[in-house]
């Protein structure tokens, strides 16, 4: 089997581009700020075929090895990856034809990202991505995507299967 090695890379938005969007606190200018609160609304565009979004929360409980084996896609909406504590690292890779639902994965354009917990990510649709990789021993996030699809609009790539290879992360 093959193996791809992967640096994990400081999360920024030129590193990231290619994926979707960081949603960086410290590049925002605040709507409404007063000594009580801050508010900026439109931060993101969650990308929805219809127009209910869920909150969902996805706690990731221990720390295992940094090897991928396997992908994730949405065809249909983004997926907004907020962090609620702890640190993980995520990888993320452009599809071969963007608009073909059993594309494969670009290999070259694979790349790992830290989410040090300061920042939120909006992936783009149509996106391979993979469960995040905690570096701390535990991390929990809000996952915000639409109504069902996790069920309904969830594409998955087997690496070994489609090409015999694991990727290996390394910070």
């Amino acid at each position: 089997m093959k193996l791809i090695e992967v640096k994990a890379e400081i999360l920024n938005q030129e590193a990231f581009a290619a994926f979707g969007e960081v949603i960086d606190k410290e590049k925002i200018s605040p709507e409404i700020s007063n000594d009580v609160c801050s508010y900026t609304p439109g931060v993101s565009d969650i990308q929805l075929t219809n127009d209910i979004a869920q909150i969902s929360l996805l706690e990731l409980k221990k720390p295992r090895p940094f090897i991928c084996e396997s992908f994730e896609r949405h065809m249909n909406c983004s997926e907004a990856t907020m962090p609620l504590g702890g640190q993980s690292i995520a990888i993320f890779g452009l599809p071969d034809k963007i608009d073909d639902i059993d594309s494969g994965i670009d290999l070259n354009s694979i790349r790992a990202f830290i989410l040090d917990g300061t920042k939120a990510i909006n992936v783009h649709k149509r996106i391979w991505h993979c469960l995040p990789f905690p570096v701390s021993e535990n991390a929990l996030y809000a996952i915000i995507f639409e109504k069902n699809t996790h069920v309904n609009d969830i594409g998955m790539l087997d690496l070994e299967k489609r090409y015999d290879l694991n990727i290996k992360i390394n910070i």
